[in-house]
Protein backbone atom coordinates (compact mmCIF):
# COMPACT_ATOMS: atom_id res chain seq x y z
CA UNK A 1 0.00 0.00 0.00
CA UNK A 2 1.59 3.36 -1.03
CA UNK A 3 2.03 6.02 1.80
CA UNK A 4 -0.37 8.41 2.04
CA UNK A 5 -0.97 11.25 4.92
CA UNK A 6 -4.94 11.89 3.92
CA UNK A 7 -6.61 10.41 7.30
CA UNK A 8 -9.61 10.08 5.53
CA UNK A 9 -7.81 7.36 3.47
CA UNK A 10 -6.10 5.39 6.07
CA UNK A 11 -2.37 6.07 7.34
CA UNK A 12 -0.32 6.63 10.72
CA UNK A 13 -2.99 8.96 11.29
CA UNK A 14 -5.68 6.30 11.07
CA UNK A 15 -4.99 2.85 9.21
CA UNK A 16 -7.44 1.07 8.24
CA UNK A 17 -9.21 3.19 10.15
CA UNK A 18 -13.25 2.95 9.51
CA UNK A 19 -16.06 5.06 10.20
CA UNK A 20 -18.16 5.25 13.56
CA UNK A 21 -21.57 5.19 14.11
CA UNK A 22 -22.71 9.01 15.01
CA UNK A 23 -24.28 7.97 18.03
CA UNK A 24 -22.14 10.23 20.57
CA UNK A 25 -23.18 13.52 21.68
CA UNK A 26 -20.93 16.37 19.83
CA UNK A 27 -18.66 17.41 22.34
CA UNK A 28 -17.98 14.01 24.19
CA UNK A 29 -17.15 12.99 20.15
CA UNK A 30 -14.52 16.03 19.77
CA UNK A 31 -13.20 14.81 22.54
CA UNK A 32 -12.50 11.57 21.53
CA UNK A 33 -11.43 12.00 18.16
CA UNK A 34 -9.25 14.98 19.86
CA UNK A 35 -7.43 12.16 22.21
CA UNK A 36 -7.38 9.36 19.22
CA UNK A 37 -6.31 11.59 16.76
CA UNK A 38 -3.11 12.25 19.49
CA UNK A 39 -2.22 8.58 20.44
CA UNK A 40 -2.27 7.55 16.32
CA UNK A 41 0.09 10.42 15.91
CA UNK A 42 2.39 9.39 18.56
CA UNK A 43 2.41 5.91 16.22
CA UNK A 44 4.17 7.83 13.28
CA UNK A 45 7.69 9.13 15.18
CA UNK A 46 10.38 6.75 14.98
CA UNK A 47 11.84 6.48 18.30
CA UNK A 48 15.97 5.58 20.26
CA UNK A 49 17.01 6.50 23.47
CA UNK A 50 19.64 8.47 22.11
CA UNK A 51 19.11 11.85 20.23
CA UNK A 52 20.37 13.13 17.03
CA UNK A 53 22.97 15.33 18.81
CA UNK A 54 23.34 16.33 22.00
CA UNK A 55 21.09 18.88 24.27
CA UNK A 56 24.55 20.42 25.64
CA UNK A 57 25.18 21.59 21.55
CA UNK A 58 21.41 22.71 21.19
CA UNK A 59 20.22 25.91 20.40
CA UNK A 60 17.00 27.41 19.06
CA UNK A 61 15.85 30.60 17.21
CA UNK A 62 14.16 33.01 20.40
CA UNK A 63 11.17 33.65 18.11
CA UNK A 64 9.77 30.30 17.67
CA UNK A 65 9.27 30.42 21.65
CA UNK A 66 5.44 31.69 21.42
CA UNK A 67 1.87 30.15 20.91
CA UNK A 68 1.21 28.34 17.69
CA UNK A 69 -2.24 26.68 16.03
CA UNK A 70 -1.70 23.48 14.25
CA UNK A 71 -4.02 24.47 11.32
CA UNK A 72 -5.78 20.74 10.70
CA UNK A 73 -8.21 21.30 13.34
CA UNK A 74 -9.26 24.34 15.11
CA UNK A 75 -8.07 25.42 18.95
CA UNK A 76 -5.62 22.65 18.29
CA UNK A 77 -3.07 24.82 20.09
CA UNK A 78 0.45 24.51 20.97
CA UNK A 79 2.52 26.37 23.76
CA UNK A 80 6.15 26.77 23.12
CA UNK A 81 7.87 27.62 25.91
CA UNK A 82 12.18 28.16 26.64
CA UNK A 83 13.20 25.22 28.76
CA UNK A 84 16.50 26.42 29.38
CA UNK A 85 19.23 28.16 26.76
CA UNK A 86 19.31 24.50 25.00
CA UNK A 87 16.00 22.98 25.37
CA UNK A 88 12.37 24.11 24.57
CA UNK A 89 9.15 23.08 26.54
CA UNK A 90 6.06 22.48 24.35
CA UNK A 91 2.10 21.43 25.68
CA UNK A 92 -0.57 20.95 23.37
CA UNK A 93 -3.35 22.26 24.87
CA UNK A 94 -5.85 19.30 26.51
CA UNK A 95 -10.00 19.84 25.83
CA UNK A 96 -11.14 19.04 29.53
CA UNK A 97 -12.54 21.53 31.24
CA UNK A 98 -9.81 22.01 33.67
CA UNK A 99 -7.09 21.20 30.54
CA UNK A 100 -6.71 18.11 31.60
CA UNK A 101 -5.40 16.26 28.71
CA UNK A 102 -2.18 18.65 28.23
CA UNK A 103 0.56 16.80 26.79
CA UNK A 104 3.90 18.26 27.66
CA UNK A 105 7.09 17.09 25.91
CA UNK A 106 10.81 18.69 26.06
CA UNK A 107 13.26 19.02 22.78
CA UNK A 108 16.03 20.04 21.05
CA UNK A 109 17.00 21.21 17.77
CA UNK A 110 19.30 19.23 15.73
CA UNK A 111 20.50 20.27 12.30
CA UNK A 112 21.80 17.73 9.51
CA UNK A 113 22.81 18.71 6.20
CA UNK A 114 20.88 22.13 6.16
CA UNK A 115 17.67 20.25 7.31
CA UNK A 116 16.76 20.70 10.70
CA UNK A 117 14.86 17.98 13.46
CA UNK A 118 13.01 18.14 16.55
CA UNK A 119 14.29 15.59 19.05
CA UNK A 120 11.04 15.21 21.85
CA UNK A 121 10.48 13.77 24.55
CA UNK A 122 7.29 13.31 25.54
CA UNK A 123 7.42 13.37 29.91
CA UNK A 124 7.32 10.04 30.80
CA UNK A 125 8.83 8.59 28.13
CA UNK A 126 12.45 7.32 27.97
CA UNK A 127 12.79 7.96 24.55
CA UNK A 128 12.84 10.34 21.76
CA UNK A 129 10.58 11.14 18.90
CA UNK A 130 11.88 12.59 15.69
CA UNK A 131 10.50 14.76 12.86
CA UNK A 132 11.36 17.41 10.75
CA UNK A 133 10.41 21.08 10.00
CA UNK A 134 11.09 24.15 7.80
CA UNK A 135 10.05 27.94 8.88
CA UNK A 136 9.75 29.50 5.43
CA UNK A 137 8.58 32.65 6.89
CA UNK A 138 8.67 33.61 10.70
CA UNK A 139 5.43 32.86 11.44
CA UNK A 140 4.87 29.57 9.65
CA UNK A 141 6.29 26.30 10.64
CA UNK A 142 5.80 22.96 8.09
CA UNK A 143 6.08 19.98 10.06
CA UNK A 144 7.34 16.24 8.23
CA UNK A 145 7.12 13.08 10.06
CA UNK A 146 8.70 9.89 9.03
CA UNK A 147 7.31 7.33 6.60
CA UNK A 148 6.29 4.12 8.90
CA UNK A 149 5.74 2.19 5.76
CA UNK A 150 9.53 2.65 4.81
CA UNK A 151 11.12 2.44 8.37
CA UNK A 152 8.75 -1.07 8.90
CA UNK A 153 10.54 -2.34 5.85
CA UNK A 154 14.13 -1.46 6.34
CA UNK A 155 13.82 -2.86 10.34
CA UNK A 156 12.23 -6.38 8.66
CA UNK A 157 15.42 -6.35 6.01
CA UNK A 158 17.93 -5.57 8.12
CA UNK A 159 18.93 -1.79 6.71
CA UNK A 160 18.76 -0.09 10.24
CA UNK A 161 19.05 -1.77 13.52
CA UNK A 162 15.30 -1.55 15.11
CA UNK A 163 12.61 -3.14 16.58
CA UNK A 164 8.65 -3.08 15.68
CA UNK A 165 6.71 -2.90 18.89
CA UNK A 166 2.89 -3.60 18.47
CA UNK A 167 1.52 -2.88 21.68
CA UNK A 168 -1.78 -0.50 22.17
CA UNK A 169 -0.01 1.86 19.28
CA UNK A 170 2.83 0.54 16.93
CA UNK A 171 5.87 2.20 18.31
CA UNK A 172 9.20 2.00 15.54
CA UNK A 173 12.13 1.87 17.71
CA UNK A 174 15.67 2.74 16.18
CA UNK A 175 18.94 1.08 18.03
CA UNK A 176 21.53 2.36 16.58
CA UNK A 177 24.16 4.88 17.84
CA UNK A 178 23.49 8.28 16.99
CA UNK A 179 26.24 7.77 13.95
CA UNK A 180 24.32 5.27 12.61
CA UNK A 181 21.10 7.16 13.25
CA UNK A 182 22.44 9.86 11.39
CA UNK A 183 23.49 7.28 8.33
CA UNK A 184 19.97 6.39 8.27
CA UNK A 185 18.46 8.84 7.87
CA UNK A 186 21.02 10.59 5.01
CA UNK A 187 20.67 7.57 3.46
CA UNK A 188 17.05 8.52 1.70
CA UNK A 189 18.68 12.35 0.86
CA UNK A 190 15.98 13.92 2.78
CA UNK A 191 13.07 12.41 1.93
CA UNK A 192 12.59 10.04 4.29
CA UNK A 193 10.52 12.34 6.47
CA UNK A 194 7.02 13.50 4.58
CA UNK A 195 4.97 16.92 4.47
CA UNK A 196 2.12 16.28 7.03
CA UNK A 197 0.60 19.79 8.66
CA UNK A 198 1.63 23.55 9.45
CA UNK A 199 1.51 25.65 12.31
CA UNK A 200 0.57 29.05 11.70
CA UNK A 201 2.12 31.39 15.07
CA UNK A 202 -1.39 32.16 16.66
CA UNK A 203 -1.42 35.80 16.54
CA UNK A 204 -1.36 35.42 12.89
CA UNK A 205 -3.78 33.18 12.21
CA UNK A 206 -5.89 34.91 9.54
CA UNK A 207 -3.26 37.27 8.88
CA UNK A 208 -0.47 35.85 6.82
CA UNK A 209 1.55 37.70 4.08
CA UNK A 210 0.69 36.64 0.70
CA UNK A 211 3.79 35.44 0.34
CA UNK A 212 4.10 33.30 3.32
CA UNK A 213 0.80 31.82 2.32
CA UNK A 214 2.20 30.63 -0.93
CA UNK A 215 4.63 28.67 1.08
CA UNK A 216 1.95 26.05 2.09
CA UNK A 217 1.95 23.36 -0.38
CA UNK A 218 -0.97 21.20 -0.44
CA UNK A 219 -0.23 17.86 1.29
CA UNK A 220 -1.29 14.49 0.18
CA UNK A 221 -4.95 14.20 0.14
CA UNK A 222 -5.58 18.00 0.51
CA UNK A 223 -6.53 20.37 -2.20
CA UNK A 224 -5.17 23.91 -2.88
CA UNK A 225 -7.04 26.79 -1.11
Amino acid sequence: MAYNIDPAKGDCLGMNNKPAPIILKSMLRVSILMGLSLLLLSSCFMESAIPLSPVKQASYPADIVDTWAMMHKKNAIYVIEKKDKNQLKITFWGKGPNRENDQVSIGHISRIDGETYFNNKPVGKNRYEFYKFTRPCPDLILIYLPNPELIDKDIKSGRVKGRIVQDFMTSRIIEENRAGLIKYIRSYQGKLFLPFRYMVRQSKVGKLSKECKSKIKPLPGQKSK
